[in-house]
């Protein structure tokens, strides 16, 4: 899955200049309905300690009988464990080594997919598999088995990865993201469904085949529905964007669909109908870093079971540990009369502030937290990124939330927390709407300042107060591709170089090697004339605009030239007319481009720089416009602030405090650096142990090493240097990406854009 992160109030500009398809006419999608006003309160049950499981497959399932069927390796044996629903083992027996992959029938039957891999030489890009479907017996005892045949699949296939049975005994099985497979009882072929977006397969009471995906054509969750005599199957649901499945489940006791998501479990009629979440993640253990969730089931008491595993990287090794819950419907009151509850306003809630809320429940069993998620971030599990609909649902998101919070603070009212990050929180300040936390600080003797980054700190200061608390951030360098400045012979003084400068070395990098009258190696990867200018106003901005004095200069001769500057840098060809950085991604090969802006939200953006550039780079500052050094810049992450007309500011500065904690800065998906100084060295330290970039990177064909304590160290350095936060309120930075517009294409000249931006923001600054 990813997620928008908006870094800077420039973000606009950026994102535009980077695609260069800003289209405002696109049709805006229907907003998330999809809440929390269902949930029941359940209580939790280890049932993985009862078991004694260590290692558990992927599936579990539920017999006639009311027992959980599962499996589980013990050393270099699998067995196929049946327990009563608090966890006592009733039977089990061994099984081969690759039946994890499995579904019971009505009459407990185990239909199990078995896959042999043939052998797997270094370097081979597809591998054979023997396959069969074998069944047993709920005693173990092998009743029959279909042989599949030799199968070939590609590394970007991943063969047969669901199976489902009907009542007839129609065994389904799904070709991820390929095709469904339905065989008949006795194992012969009656055809293939196309399946080019399926996840996951169910059957419904009445054999219709439901076909889940986390992702389909329009970037959402979705399940169709289709029976065994029809050629094409039907929508049947569509979750509201933000909502994605992990795994799917079609409950024949509640005649039900259920969907395990990210936040919890979502009901839905057998009609298609979304009734909202029934189960609330923030109730469970399942929210604790490194932990994933990989199947469920409901029992006939309306129990909920889940099979998790947690990423152990202690030993230095990546292990994983298996987890297992049983969740009861509570018996005792949801909401005592005399509870407290503390309001949360996010732009898009992420796993480690669900997982804030949880703990701060458990610690204050007294106060219930009503987190309001508006979903503004475009997030699809797609390998295609996220499509129209959604990203102009999440602008609409975005918007939404800057003017419900704006509303509701300037009259006095709004959540006892609000997400900052990218609203105007200096007018709120000068309204006296936000409590001054140095003074909360100061009182609290339990809180110790100077364990988190003063640096980053104090760059959100203002008037020489902290009133917005960061809980993260992130930067940007400059990257060089060594190979080709050593190539060139050219040595760089980042100190005091500017964009001319960087734009004289531009043309001498960008050229033509193999004589084919064409450039191959450029010294920027594909931008737009929009994107050129975003980049050198990044460090300029502020030297246009003051919105302490309400004034700017966008009229000047500086933002002029400025203008004219880079549209000159755009018509000078040094940038790949093709090669983004998405298809950078792609390429076997790049090693092509001699710079790009280097992003870091973890360590692992040196390995990532590596990967696109295909080798070692060095860092630079970012150069200048102005002959000035550059400052370097941070980029504003997840920032809170508490309502200075809250009536539970104590309560919302310990959950505040509990977000600064080491145990959820330290998080693998706190996702940019946490501003705690203990935080960051643990992170450092567990981004070298799993070195997931390289990882992921260095079998296929990139020239890339594992991150190591001297990167920490570099990375570590650009950190402690950064010295800015720039301060741009979202509005008059629409004006500036509005204004640009006719300029780069031509309809208005330097002076008349420069004019025309001037006038707007002018207006916009004395409102």
């Amino acid at each position: 899955m990813t997620k928008r992160i908006t870094c800077i109030i420039l973000s606009a500009l950026i994102v535009m200049g980077a695609s260069a398809c800003g289209d405002n006419d696109k049709k805006e999608t229907a907003a998330n309905v999809l809440d929390m006003n269902n949930v029941s309160n359940y209580q939790e049950q280890d049932l993985g300690r009862e078991l004694g499981l260590k290692n558990a497959g992927m599936k579990i399932g539920l017999d006639s009988g009311n027992r959980l069927v599962l499996t589980e390796q013990r050393e270099k044996d699998i067995y196929n464990v049946t327990a009563d629903t608090n966890g006592k083992r009733i039977q089990e027996y061994k099984c081969d080594y690759t039946d994890f992959n499995f579904t019971l029938d009505s009459q407990d039957n185990r239909y199990v997919v078995r896959e042999k891999y043939g052998q797997i030489k270094e370097g081979d890009k597809k591998r054979e598999v023997e396959s069969s479907v074998v069944i047993y017996n709920s005693k173990g005892e092998k009743q029959k088995s279909f042989e599949l045949g030799k199968r070939t699949y590609t590394d970007e296939q991943a063969g047969i990865t669901d199976i489902a049975v009907d009542t007839k005994g129609n065994v389904y099985l799904l070709e991820r993201r390929e095709k469904v497979e339905v065989l008949s009882p006795d194992g012969k072929k009656i055809k293939d469904i196309e399946a080019k977006k399926i996840d996951f397969i169910e059957i419904d009471d009445k054999d219709n085949l439901l076909m889940g995906s986390s992702s389909g054509d329009s970037g959402k969750s979705s399940v169709e529905i289709i029976s065994l005599g029809q050629d094409k199957g039907k929508l049947l649901t569509e979750l509201s964007a933000g909502h994605f499945m992990h795994e799917m489940k079609y409950s024949l006791v509640n005649k039900k669909l259920y969907f395990l998501a990210e936040k919890g479990i979502i009901a839905c009629t057998p009609e298609g109908k979304t009734e909202g979440y029934v189960f609330d993640l923030k109730q469970s253990s399942l929210l604790d870093s490194g932990t994933y969730t990989n199947d469920f089931v409901f029992d006939k008491d309306n129990n909920i079971y889940i099979l998790a595993f947690k990423m152990d990287n202690s030993s230095g090794e990546n292990k994983s540990v298996s987890l297992f819950y049983k969740y009861s419907p509570s018996k005792e009151p949801g909401n005592a009369a005399d509870q407290k509850t503390l309001s949360i306003y996010t732009r898009y809630s992420e796993k480690y502030l669900e997982s804030a809320i949880a703990q701060f429940r458990k610690k204050y069993p007294d106060v219930k937290v009503d987190l309001k998620d508006f979903s503004a971030a475009t997030i699809s599990s797609s390998e295609d990124g996220p499509g129209d609909d959604e990203i102009n649902r999440a602008q609409k998101a975005e918007e939404d939330y800057r003017k419900i919070v704006s509303t509701e603070l300037m009259a006095g009212k709004g959540p006892d927390i609000v997400e900052t990050e990218g609203l105007p929180y200096r007018r709120y300040i000068d309204k006296n709407c936000l409590e001054n936390l140095s003074e909360v600080i100061k009182n609290d003797k339990s809180f110790d300042i100077n364990n988190y980054k003063q640096n980053i700190l104090n760059a959100f200061k203002y008037k020489n107060n902290l009133f917005v608390m960061p809980v993260n951030f992130s930067f940007a360098s400059f990257a060089a591709n060594k190979g080709i400045m050593d190539k060139e012979g050219i040595s760089i003084d980042s100190s005091k170089w500017t964009w001319k400068d960087f734009l004289s070395l531009a043309q001498k990098i960008t050229r033509d090697n193999d004589g084919d009258g064409k450039p191959d190696q450029y010294a920027m990867e594909k931008m737009s004339p929009e994107g050129i200018f975003s980049m050198v106003l990044l460090s300029e901005y502020n030297n246009f605009i003051d919105l302490d004095k309400k004034s700017c200069s966008f009229d000047s001769g500086e933002f002029i030239d400025l203008l004219n500057f880079t549209k000159g840098f755009s018509g000078m060809g040094v940038c790949s007319p093709k090669l983004d950085i998405s298809e950078l991604y792609k390429m076997l090969d790049p090693g092509t481009i001699g710079f790009m802006r280097s992003y870091f939200g973890t360590y692992q953006g040196v390995i990532q720089t590596q990967c696109l550039m295909n080798g070692e780079v060095e860092f630079y500052n970012m150069p200048s416009y102005s002959a000035q050094k550059t400052p370097n810049i941070i980029y504003e992450g997840r920032t809170y602030a508490i309502n200075n007309n809250s009536k539970l500011k104590a309560e919302a500065w310990e959950f505040i405090k509990l977000l600064l904690s080491d145990e959820i800065q330290a998080r693998d998906d706190m996702y940019q650096f946490p501003v705690s100084i203990s935080a960051l060295e643990k992170k450092a330290k567990s981004e070298i142990e799993r070195n997931y970039m390289y990882m992921a990177y260095k079998d296929k064909g990139r020239k890339v090493r594992a991150l190591n304590e001297e990167d920490v160290k570099m990375v570590n350095k650009m950190i402690d240097e950064l010295e800015l936060l720039p301060y741009v309120e979202e509005q008059a930075s629409q004006i500036v990406l509005e204004g640009i517009k006719d300029f780069f294409s031509g309809k208005k000249s330097a002076q008349e854009t420069a004019k025309l931006i001037q006038n707007k923001v002018s207006i916009y600054l004395n409102e």
